[in-house]
């Protein structure tokens, strides 16, 4: 009879191999973002709350990115890339998810925003400052689109100032998420070296 093991069943999701598991572990945050996600987005629809089209879209966009991330870094195909860990193609794809959401569901356009600051300062540990100022620019132009798709096609119930208000204040707040976390970084860092100097 076959004892079921946790840490066993821990070391088979995520690889045998330390390095393959320290990897695929680091998806564990993309993971937890799309499972809580796509869970208040069901109970939303349960709830009447939003389309369940809508919601649809951007449940499957995260589960099967995430699905696709989960193979490459699993089955060790992600060491071919200079980063291996593949972290900054991570944080885009956790970002556009971000933008899905924000542009088919209304009800959390209010949320993604701030999502994405704390998606971007989570990010700091692994990621240069300046690949999170790019992919900042990259959000920024995301939401750009996404807000000219939906004046083009629902006119009628998107307030242009709106959409013109959001772009504003995510150009301002997502450099500025970077900037406020690279310097908690550095002093953080010079902390550390302090304290080891004494």
């Amino acid at each position: 009879m076959t004892v079921f093991s946790l840490p066993r069943f821990v070391e088979h999701i995520l690889g045998s191999e330390p390095a393959i598991g320290a990897r695929t572990s680091r998806l564990l945050p993309l993971f937890w973002l799309n499972t809580v996600g796509a869970t208040l987005l069901i109970i939303a629809i349960a709830l009447g709350l939003t389309p369940f089209f809508n919601a649809a879209v951007t449940i499957i966009y995260g589960t099967v990115g995430t699905l696709i991330f989960y193979f490459l870094l699993r089955s060790g195909w992600s060491s071919r890339f200079h980063d291996p860990t593949l972290a900054f193609p991570m944080l885009l794809f956790a970002l556009s998810s971000v933008v899905v959401c924000y542009g088919t569901v209304d009800i959390a356009r209010g949320a993604g925003l701030q999502l994405m600051c704390l998606i971007l300062a989570f990010e700091m540990d692994r990621v240069k400052s300046r690949r999170l100022l790019w992919a900042s620019l990259f959000t920024i132009l995301l939401l750009a689109s996404t807000s000219l798709l939906r004046i083009i096609f629902d006119s009628q119930t998107t307030p242009i100032d709106v959409e013109i208000y959001n772009l504003v204040m995510a150009a301002v707040l997502l450099p500025v998420a970077i900037v406020v976390g690279s310097e908690i970084g550095r002093v953080h860092e010079l902390q550390i070296r302090q304290h080891a100097q004494l």
